[in-house]
């Protein structure tokens, strides 16, 4: 089975005080799921997303007016192995697990020790782009750009943390692209949105990193060695006997070959 894992924005206390006055009245004998979910969008903001497990195969019968809808939501599904995630006006049903729908207290601070860098808003603070898979904002969501904007950072080494020089970042629709300097700087200036920035480097393995651009703003990015693995190389030769005696130094001479030596002086 499929896992899948949200990490979704802290809920806003006025949203979830609006959620819980919210009332449905809803009847239904011997309905699927997603009827009850069709009711229930009707009467309030709410907004089901669950797979056709969900949805199609659990047949419910319900007669309630003026109840919460989520109480009801989970009234149903008090005897499955089904989980409910709320988050602002989305209800997220899962089998075996709820969504992580607020981050940890300490996840800024981890990730960013200077007190001063902590008090800055999150579209002016420097991230360190390490995943494939995540969108990383960059620039002020609040005053977005309606045509390009620049981006700039430090690639590194994530084993060693040293800059990395002559990377290539590429973005192919339009096709842009720019390398690192000898610090491993880089700038590149790309239209504004959602893009995929193409990072190639020698001895790095290939990566990309997927961007919302807003405005100018700041991405240093780690990469990681390359390792190439060799094929087994042997290395053999046929056995060559060229020795005919163990003795060193000594040379044979036949008695003939010895008169025929001239005398000194002739």
């Amino acid at each position: 089975m499929k896992q899948y894992l949200f990490i979704l924005l802290i809920l806003n206390s006025f949203c979830l005080a609006g959620f819980a006055q919210q009332r449905v009245s809803v009847k239904l004998e011997n309905s699927k799921m997603f009827e009850l979910f069709e009711a229930i969008e009707k009467q309030t903001d709410y907004q089901f997303f669950c797979t056709p497990e969900v949805s199609d195969s659990i047949i419910i019968s319900i007669d309630e007016s003026n109840a919460d809808p989520l109480a009801i939501i989970q009234k149903v599904l008090n005897n499955t192995d089904f989980q409910i995630s709320i988050f602002q006006n989305s209800v997220y049903i899962i089998k075996y697990r709820s969504l992580i729908t607020s981050l940890p207290g300490s996840f800024y601070r981890s990730s960013y020790t200077s007190t001063e860098d902590y008090n800055l808003p999150l579209f002016e603070r420097e991230t360190k782009a390490t995943s494939e898979t995540l969108v990383y904002d960059i620039g002020n969501p609040n005053n977005p750009s309606t045509t390009n904007v620049i981006l700039t950072g430090i690639i590194t080494n994530s084993k060693t943390g040293e800059p990395v020089p002559g990377v290539t970042l590429l973005l192919e629709t339009p096709r842009i692209g720019t390398t690192t300097d000898a610090f491993g700087f880089y700038s590149l200036r790309l239209p504004s949105g959602r893009q995929e920035l193409i990072i190639r480097g020698i001895g790095m393995k290939e990566s990309k990193r997927q961007l919302m651009l807003f405005s100018d703003g700041k991405l240093d990015i780690e990469l990681i060695e390359e390792i190439f693995a060799l094929s087994e190389v042997v290395v053999s030769a046929d056995r060559v006997d060229n020795i005919r005696s163990v003795s060193g130094g000594l040379e044979r001479l036949q008695m003939r070959n010895v008169k025929n030596i001239p005398t000194v002086l002739g």
